[in-house]
């Protein structure tokens, strides 16, 4: 069974523009097919959009986190993983 996460990024205006979503997600063990990130900014996924990519990718449980970008430019997740779908 696959499970798919939405990372919702709190701070998304504080990315910078060379950010590389892929690479970010792979420095927190995550799967970049299975991952998808969120935000109220443009260029991000909303979160219904990222939920829906991700059921149609074939995802049968999604989860959703919050996250902040750091200074090193690496994702930090915090607070409590939350089911969306499945």
């Amino acid at each position: 069974m696959k499970t798919g996460t939405v990372i919702y990024l709190t701070d998304a205006a504080s990315v910078p523009a060379d950010f590389d979503e892929e690479h970010a997600v792979m420095q927190l063990g995550l799967d970049p097919h299975w991952t998808l990130l969120a935000a109220s900014q443009n260029g991000f996924h909303e979160m219904q959009e990222a939920t829906l990519r991700l059921v149609e990718r074939g995802a049968k449980t999604i989860e959703a986190v919050r996250a902040g970008l750091g200074d090193n430019g690496k994702i930090n997740l915090f607070g409590e993983r939350m089911r969306l779908f499945g």
